[in-house]
């Protein structure tokens, strides 16, 4: 027998383990599934079908949504919710374009900062 309620479609992103799509993402996720009163089992379907790549290698060993699902979501947030790695992978997608020598200074100043902090422990 099917389920007596269906769920609408949701325009979420595939998500492959980019850092830098992480927060886009998450933010759609969060919204459209996460924050949604929908059964555990329901929302395990999601990242199933909207996570792809070295992300879905790191969910591929949680089985059976209906207890799961919050493992699975822990799981990527403590991966890629990781404020010093989103930082690194901006600060590098901004030095693999050409720069003046003031923002090449001011970029290798903010390398040197993050390096300085302390390790990220979700």
């Amino acid at each position: 027998m099917a389920s007596p309620f269906v769920i609408p479609p949701v325009d979420i992103p595939k998500f492959d383990g980019d850092y830098l799509k992480w927060p886009r993402f998450c933010d759609i996720f969060t919204e459209l599934v996460h924050n949604q009163e929908y059964s555990d089992a329901v929302k395990f379907r999601y990242p199933e079908n909207h996570v792809i790549g070295e992300a879905k290698n790191l969910i591929s060993t949680t089985f059976g949504g209906h207890a799961r699902y919050q493992e699975t979501w822990q799981r990527l947030k403590a991966r890629y919710q990781n404020e010093r790695i989103l930082i690194k992978s901006t600060l590098a997608t901004l030095f693999a374009h050409p720069k003046t020598s003031q923002q090449i200074n001011y970029a290798t100043y903010m390398m040197q900062c993050l390096e300085r902090l302390p390790p990220f422990t979700p």
